[in-house]
């Protein structure tokens, strides 16, 4: 006989947990990252609370596509980019925006742009500052940058964003992470050109070093009520988004 367990999703949190981290960042923009089915949630279950975020960012092109379905019209990023020439066109369709973090990502753009594509997707160029996931590293940063900065500019696409994680913000000792995030922004602020834009806190960043988190946040596990450190989800004001 199955257990009684039922579990219920509050998007009323997701959405209050979402004002609240842009209670603590101020002016800047807020992208959820509802990857995995919203982190297990159910997009479905959590699209209600997702209106007051200014974007939303997946891994996969079914999320994004789901997320159209239902009615989703503002920005979508791709977190890993596109793969090969269905991904994007599929992500043309959906009119995504995406990463890139390799050069061959690089390389599918200058072939896109031959297309004349009628959405121009805003480009976000990955930097692996020590999360060592994805992303260019430091020797091929400034050419990357270079190069995709001469790109948008010759096709009239919209201005990059840099994009990277404080790889430390969840250190459990405070006077260890913050002037590794103090080092790693100043290193950052160097290399982004002065036009662009930038998205370098993820939950952790966004919470511990707010003032650090450029112009685009992305917290993933802060706005389901979760924190990624040491420190209680309720020390920030953050609410469950799901109960048993």
């Amino acid at each position: 006989m199955p257990r009684p367990i039922r579990a219920v999703v509050r998007p009323a949190a997701i959405s209050a947990n979402i004002n609240r981290i842009k209670e603590l960042l101020g002016n800047v923009a807020v992208m959820p990252v509802v990857k995995a089915n919203g982190y297990g949630h159910g997009l479905e279950r959590i699209i209600d609370g997702l209106r007051e975020a200014d974007a939303l960012a997946v891994l996969e092109i079914e999320g994004a596509t789901r997320l159209r379905h239902l009615g989703w019209n503002k920005p979508i990023v791709l977190l890993e980019g596109c793969f090969d020439q269905a991904d994007l066109l599929k992500a043309l369709e959906l009119r995504c925006d995406w990463v890139v973090h390799n050069h061959q990502q690089l390389n599918d753009l200058e072939v896109l742009a031959k297309q004349a594509p009628a959405h121009k997707p805003r480009i976000f160029l990955k930097l692996n500052t020590g999360m060592n996931r994805l992303g260019f590293q430091s020797a091929q940063a400034q050419a990357a940058i270079q190069r995709l900065d001469e790109f948008t500019l010759k096709h009239q696409w919209p201005t990059p964003v840099l994009m990277t994680h404080f790889a430390n913000a969840d250190e459990a000792e405070p006077r260890v992470r913050l002037p590794f995030a103090q080092h790693q922004h100043q290193a950052l602020m160097g290399l982004k050109p002065a036009h662009w834009q930038s998205s370098l806190a993820n939950s952790a960043g966004s919470l511990n070093f707010p003032m650090l988190a450029g112009d685009i946040a992305r917290p993933g596990i802060a706005i389901y009520g979760a924190t990624p450190g040491p420190d209680a989800a309720a020390n920030y004001g953050l609410k469950p988004a799901m109960i048993f």
